[in-house]
């Protein structure tokens, strides 16, 4: 049994820089197995290691658009901060 064909690779995407685990199989014609483990639970895949980056790039995408519209902030892998700090209903009166 052949072994699995393991590469990392970084995918920038629009809200930053995030670390991508590549894996080939072989099985069923071939694909690459793509986890980002930056990100929860965010996994995709493609038949080659082109549309894998994309499949990457768009989920990459994606996931962020959610986690900052439910205002989360995401810390990418080259350490930068994104997302929206919400307002405080916090009055101080002095």
């Amino acid at each position: 049994m052949a072994k699995n064909r393991k590469q990392i690779i970084y995918i920038k995407g629009k809200h930053g820089t995030f670390k991508c685990m590549f894996t080939w199989y072989k099985e069923d014609g071939g694909y690459y197995f793509v986890d980002v483990p930056g990100l929860p639970a965010t996994h995709t895949f493609g038949k080659n290691l082109t549309e894998a980056k994309y499949m990457a790039k768009d989920i990459i995408d994606l996931m962020c658009e959610e986690l900052i519209e439910s205002n989360n902030i995401i810390i990418d892998d080259k350490n930068m901060a994104i997302g929206r700090i919400p307002r405080s209903r916090v009055i101080s009166v002095g």
